[in-house]
């Protein structure tokens, strides 16, 4: 089984937003999916809530482990009970690019 772990936030959107330039930058105006990874991910957010704590049942404990520095959030890390996936039912998929927005978040805040 593979999960989700959601690593700094800002990092990732830096790193997107700096590849989005540069495929705009050499002209790419569209992008080839995976077929099996598109899949993946519809079949793993059709009835996603982001706004629902994921568990396997609500009276379980979600652990949050989160690294700081003085002068910012470092990475944020835990594990989706509800985007797991078997990558042999998705083609070899192991990993796939889940906007922050779409996902839970813990309530930290001001911190990501």
């Amino acid at each position: 089984m593979f999960v989700i772990s959601i690593h700094s936030c800002r990092l990732y959107l830096q790193r997107l937003l700096f590849t989005i330039a540069v495929l705009n930058m050499f002209g790419a105006n569209s992008v080839v999916t995976h077929p099996a990874a598109k899949r993946l991910y519809d079949d793993l957010l059709s009835d996603y809530n982001r706004l629902i704590r994921p568990s396997k049942n609500h009276s379980y404990k979600l652990t949050v482990n989160i690294g700081l520095k003085l002068s910012q959030l470092v990475d944020i890390n835990w594990y989706d009970y509800n985007l797991m996936w078997r990558p042999a039912d998705y083609g070899g998929v192991d990993m796939i690019h889940v906007p922050a927005e779409n996902l839970w978040l813990p309530g930290l805040p001001s911190f990501y």
